[in-house]
């Protein structure tokens, strides 16, 4: 953007791409082909995020994030360990709780029981 500015007009992102070859090689993604992809809005289908209540960036922001890319947030009652096991079977992650150090104590549970 300041790049921009300076030329007086929006330049080409292509230079400013964003990467991150650590995490990519850590999770076995190419960054820039996700980005890439048109059915981004998919991205999160038939996932079920639960999100505890000290998050950040915001919960309204993940809650954002998360339904435009098709994914289902749930913040009433969180799943039992055993609806968690039933739901991520088959090697499938699809609940997935989003936390921070403050709400830890929410999900000892799930961290006890190792999923």
């Amino acid at each position: 953007v300041v790049e921009s500015g300076e030329a007086g007009r929006w330049i080409s992102e292509e230079e400013h791409m964003l990467n991150d070859p650590e995490v990519e090689r850590k999770f076995n993604f190419n960054l820039a082909k996700t980005l890439a992809r048109a059915n981004r809005d998919k991205l999160f289908m038939g996932k079920i995020f639960y999100l505890t209540p000290s998050v950040q960036p915001s919960m309204q922001v993940l809650t954002n994030i998360i339904t435009y890319s098709g994914g289902r947030v749930e913040n009433r009652r969180r799943k039992t360990t055993d609806q968690m096991k039933e739901i991520n079977s088959g090697g499938n992650v699809n609940y997935i709780i989003i936390t921070c150090e403050e709400d830890i104590h929410l999900v000892t549970d799930v961290l006890r029981a190792k999923l």
